[in-house]
């Protein structure tokens, strides 16, 4: 998901830079399976897929990008470490805000200069969704919403950027144990909104511009 891949790469950005070098690419790749000590492979991994500018590292939007549109080359993925593929295969293609019904199968980006977000929530949770559509729409917040309503779901059970793969922002299932309910109150709510219109939006906007 975007916070475990956010997570990996804070953590081995040893030089705090917002970026990884190519040791600081090679040291992350090696840590997380230790069989991967092949320098020169990841070397050439980090040059032809990571590194498409030439510029001799690679930023966050970049790193999310290659985990979760393009995806790592065979043997070298991260899967157990960033949730790469986090939406589980194909979701449906962009639409207009607040659209609501089942998932279509096919391919799918966010275009333009917004960034389509897909809620699974359980059916009671329409009021509070739609109060959340509200806060993101006050924020001025570059966002096109696909609503799912999902009689089995308890809560939102899903939170997905619709870019690649599918980058998860929330996931009952997977982040639960680990973080705190993002919708467990009003006030938590909004705070989760605004971060999320002021941090991650714009952080997943360049990832759909690359």
């Amino acid at each position: 998901n975007y916070f475990k891949a956010m997570a990996t790469f804070t953590r081995y950005d040893a030089n705090k830079s917002n970026s990884l070098d190519r040791r600081e690419f090679q040291n992350m790749m090696s840590a997380l399976d230790s069989s991967r000590n092949d320098f020169d492979a990841i070397d050439v991994l980090f040059r032809d897929e990571v590194d498409t500018a030439r510029i001799g590292e690679v930023h966050f939007p970049r790193f999310l990008h290659w985990i979760f549109c393009t995806g790592p080359a065979p043997g070298l993925s991260l899967p157990d470490i960033v949730g790469a593929g986090g939406a589980g295969g194909p979701l449906s293609p962009t639409s207009p805000g607040g659209e609501e019904g089942d998932d279509d199968d096919g391919p799918h980006t966010s275009v333009g200069e917004r960034v389509t977000l897909r809620f699974s929530f359980e059916p009671k949770f329409r009021l509070q969704m739609g109060g959340i559509m509200r806060m993101l729409d006050k924020l001025n917040a570059p966002v096109r919403v696909k609503c799912s309503v999902n009689p089995r779901a308890r809560g939102v059970k899903s939170v997905v950027a619709m870019l690649g793969h599918g980058i998860k922002i929330w996931d009952w299932d997977s982040m639960m144990a680990h973080h705190e309910y993002p919708f467990r109150s009003a006030q938590a709510t909004t705070d989760w909104v605004e971060e999320l219109a002021a941090v991650h939006i714009p952080i997943l906007l360049k990832v759909a511009r690359l």
